[in-house]
């Protein structure tokens, strides 16, 4: 009878578990899929991060549009020069080259917030508007958010060319992609709340 007993109570708890993980899974899609672009208000820094060529680009524009203020692109390859950059996004960049740091040192999205909090202190940035792709905003946020509590962060979305947000459960790429992504949004969640709180910058 006690082993009936357990053997229920593990059914129960598990049931129970499947039916958070499956909620949370839907409301993180459903997070993804309100996601769209908007104008960001004037902010101190602007941070992107690399990967699709799309991030660039948008970096380089809101740079254009916010003259006070400056960009950091984070986890630049070692040998990838400032005019490398220019000639591979095919926008003209040299009227902001001045105000625009490459970050060399991040090689993840944790080396990205480690780049960027050292880059806010270094200017001694409020408020930072971060640019990435749609579906791994949330994860950045994450971690950005711990490094830097008190800063501002601006969530700036870019979508690239074939993740379809949008009624992703009829795309199997985007369904995997979100999948993927969820599961190390809730890793990122987990082992952030293990970690102590990083303590704010007050100068």
């Amino acid at each position: 009878m006690r082993r009936l007993k357990a053997r229920r109570l593990s059914l129960i708890l598990f049931g129970g578990v499947l039916v958070l993980w499956l909620g949370g899974f839907l409301v993180f899609a459903e997070y993804l899929q309100g996601l769209g672009p908007a104008d960001p208000p004037e902010s101190d820094g602007i941070v992107v991060l690399t990967g699709d060529k799309q991030r660039l680009i948008a970096g380089v524009k809101l740079l254009q549009q916010h003259p006070r203020s400056r960009l950091l692109i984070t986890g630049v390859n070692p040998q990838t020069r400032i005019e490398d950059l220019s000639d591979a996004l095919e926008v003209d960049i040299e009227s902001v080259t001045d105000r625009i740091d490459l970050g060399r040192d991040a090689a993840d999205t944790v080396g990205n917030a480690d780049e960027a909090a050292q880059w806010a202190r270094v200017h001694g940035y409020r408020s930072l508007i971060i640019v990435t792709a749609g579906y791994h905003m949330p994860r950045s946020l994450v971690e950005f958010r711990r490094r830097m509590p008190m800063v501002r962060l601006i969530p700036y979305p870019v979508f690239p060319r074939g993740i379809h947000l949008k009624d992703w459960w009829r795309w199997p790429g985007t369904t995997r992609l979100i999948f993927i992504e969820y599961h190390k949004y809730l890793a990122s969640r987990v082992l952030n709340a293990l970690r102590p709180q990083e303590q704010p910058d007050r100068s």
